[in-house]
């Protein structure tokens, strides 16, 4: 913990904002921390650096005043009949705090970021709502799309087609504000993903760490994604740490949930501490689930249910999944493990 008023001096540092840590500035059950003393320049004091270093870097990543960058650009790579390099076929605009990503040209295609080059909104700190535009086609690598836009409330990916989609890693990590995360747009706020009748992830091979480091999360409606019947082109999902060090919502209810073939979750709902009620239902009934071991469980306090899950043939899900913490906690498991060749050791851990 350092005061307020301790003079902290910089001599050159980092050369791309990349490589800076963000300003704290959270808020955790009504409580905000924050680093006061990195707001004025004189307590943090850089030097051999130019104006437009300091506003690109330090400013940028929410330090010594407000950050003035670009306030449109384009994102694109060609259209979804013809991927090019063609950035024009997809633009972003902020106004307001809402961030719009538009489809310029029919069938527009986004282009693809990776942790090492993220879009040009991460970190942004005047981003309250996400918005898309026309029909706006994702990437293939839709890795860390919107990773770390700190203030981002309302993400609404209705208007995304996601069907070439190979990879969401990451895709809302580090959203320190979203609060939900739900199917089709209800009104509520949070991530919105498109309705089941119009979501196809018939490509999609890894979600991993997809909603991860998540502090405000309260909310989950995920029932019914990637439920039975879902078409399918690959062959494989991974949902590794898909949850991880994201608050955990109080109550997690999910039905019919991952009835695919070929998922592997590891450490898939480790939330950052516990779940007091989680039921289960008529999920993870896919054929070939893969199998991980390791100690990265769910902590239950209060209720465990689980019902008609795991029932697939050769379905081999982790050890050490759920770990009931209080001595009082209950586990309701019935109907479940039951497919030829299934295994489940050490799964409910007290």
């Amino acid at each position: 913990v350092m005061h307020k008023d301790t003079k902290v001096y910089v001599e050159g540092g980092p050369t791309a904002a990349v490589n800076l840590t963000p300003i704290l500035d959270e808020t955790i059950d009504g409580t905000r921390y924050f680093y006061e003393g990195g707001l004025s320049s004189s307590t943090l004091i850089v030097s051999g650096r130019t104006e437009q270093q300091i506003n690109d870097i330090w400013k940028f990543r929410g330090y010594l005043g407000t950050y003035t960058g670009l306030n449109s650009g384009t994102c694109g790579a060609g259209t979804y009949a013809s991927p090019s390099n063609d950035e024009s076929s997809v633009t972003w605009s902020i106004s307001n705090g809402t961030l719009t990503i538009t489809a310029a040209k029919s069938g527009g295609r986004m282009k693809a970021y990776t942790l090492a080059s993220l879009p040009p909104w991460y970190a942004r700190r005047d981003i309250t709502t996400i918005r898309f535009e026309n029909e706006v086609h994702a990437n293939p690598s839709s890795l860390a799309l919107f990773y770390g836009v700190p203030q981002a409330t309302t993400i609404d990916c209705t208007n995304l087609n996601f069907s070439r989609v190979q990879s969401m890693a990451y895709f809302v990590a580090y959203c320190d504000s979203l609060k939900r995360i739900s199917l089709g747009n209800d009104g509520k706020g949070g991530l919105y993903l498109p309705a089941n009748s119009k979501l196809d992830l018939s490509n999609l091979t890894t979600i991993d760490h997809g909603f991860s480091n998540l502090p405000s999360l309260e909310e989950v409606n995920l029932s019914g994604f990637f439920g039975a019947g879902t078409k399918r082109t690959a062959t494989s999902l991974v949902l590794d740490f898909l949850f991880q060090y994201s608050k955990a919502p109080r109550t997690l209810v999910l039905d019919d949930f991952m009835n695919i073939k070929g998922v592997r979750e590891y450490g898939a709902f480790r939330f950052n501490e516990t779940v007091h009620d989680f039921t289960l239902t008529n999920s993870f009934n896919g054929e070939n689930l893969g199998r991980v071991k390791g100690w990265h469980t769910c902590p239950i306090a209060k209720t465990l249910t689980v019902d008609n899950c795991w029932n697939g043939a050769g379905s081999a899900p982790s050890a050490f999944k759920f770990e009931l913490i209080n001595p009082n906690a209950k586990a309701v498991i019935k109907n479940s493990l039951n497919g030829e060749g299934a295994q489940g050791d050490l799964m409910f851990w007290y």
